[in-house]
């Protein structure tokens, strides 16, 4: 085995004289010269669209928007000031569990999804 450390020493001294020197302080593509617009490039490479990257996020954001409206406008209905604080009352109070957890189970089976949902099935 003492024939090893020879080679594993000349491998230690390579990367602490000769790589580590001259590597990236973080890991990652977006740490590197340029590295931002490799990033943009993958993304557009993977989902074969136009879009950036932050106009990916701004249509998620967008997209949410109308539905946490309607989850706060039903919770101002149901008595609450928001979303947030019927989600915590839901959490706590066990007369609002559903009793079957089967209907619950049917919506979160994707078979079970509206068309308009099933596009990547």
């Amino acid at each position: 085995m003492g024939h090893f450390y020879p080679a594993v020493r000349a491998f230690r001294d390579f990367l602490t004289d000769e790589y580590e020197p001259v590597a990236r302080p973080e890991p990652g593509s977006i740490s590197a010269s340029m590295g931002s617009t490799a990033y943009e490039l993958a993304i557009r490479l993977q989902i074969m669209c136009l879009p950036w990257a932050d106009e990916i996020h701004r249509f998620g954001l967008e997209a949410v928007e109308p539905i946490d409206a309607e989850m706060d406008e039903l919770a101002g209905r149901l008595g609450h000031i928001d979303e947030l604080a019927l989600q915590q009352e839901l959490a706590v109070v066990p007369r609002l569990w559903a009793a079957d957890r089967q209907p619950v189970d049917h919506y979160l089976d994707p078979g079970n999804y509206p068309a308009k949902f099933q596009t990547y099935q």
